[in-house]
């Protein structure tokens, strides 16, 4: 969001600012992409406190001090999603959908673990593949991508964005099937021609032996 502050010298500016975040929310709110804004200020502050400890390997630092991904899954609020993000997970509406972030890896709870780590190491963005549940009861996969905020920013978002991966998952997992059953039909069919050809080539002297006995 853009706000402004102090006396506006020119209306035309204020205008100009104004017409400027609604093409910028527009586009937002129609972008094919599913879109979390998320507010992590505060988790920023305490990362900054953890480093002034000295601590460089946060992941270590996770390990030992796992209530930190619950606190961060239980007070980092979304701010805002678009239409996408509505529809994906099957809301009725986007206040469905502003509440803690902790929803969003019930159903793959490492991925909240990597978006921290991520952060903690100054990272510009993270994606990876993963599952979540819908508010509906789906379980989908989803190509999901975090933007970080760049510092030094006055504006602390964090953007989620996910894409809906679940129909392409489920053909590549049905082709990797059928490349499967082709080279063990493959290996059936190679198996029944080598045997084919031993018994080929055992007859014959078999068949020398029982001409020679008669």
């Amino acid at each position: 969001y853009i706000s402004v502050n102090g006396t506006v010298d020119d209306d035309r500016s204020y205008l100009f600012l104004r017409a400027s975040e609604a093409r910028y929310r527009k586009l937002v709110q129609f972008m094919p992409m599913a879109m979390w804004q998320v507010d992590a200020s505060h988790m920023g502050r305490i990362y900054g406190e953890i480093r002034a400890q000295g601590v460089e390997d946060f992941d270590a630092y996770l390990t030992e001090h796992p209530e930190l991904i619950d606190y961060a899954a239980n007070t980092v609020p979304v701010t805002d999603v678009n239409r996408s993000a509505v529809e994906l997970f099957g809301a009725a509406n986007p206040q469905d959908l502003l509440r803690h972030v902790g929803y969003l890896f019930e159903a793959t709870p490492a991925a909240l673990r990597k978006v921290m780590i991520g952060r903690f190491n100054g990272q510009q963005n993270w994606t990876d593949l993963m599952k979540v549940k819908t508010l509906d009861g789906r379980l989908l996969d989803v190509q999901f991508s975090v933007t970080y905020p760049k510092p030094p920013s006055e504006l602390d978002v964090t953007i989620f964005g996910m894409i809906d991966v679940t129909e392409r998952m489920r053909v590549e997992t049905e082709l990797r099937q059928l490349q499967a059953d082709y080279t063990h039909a493959a290996r059936i069919s190679m198996l029944g021609e080598l045997t084919t050809s031993i018994a080929h080539e055992v007859n014959q002297p078999l068949a020398a032996i029982v001409t020679n006995a008669e």
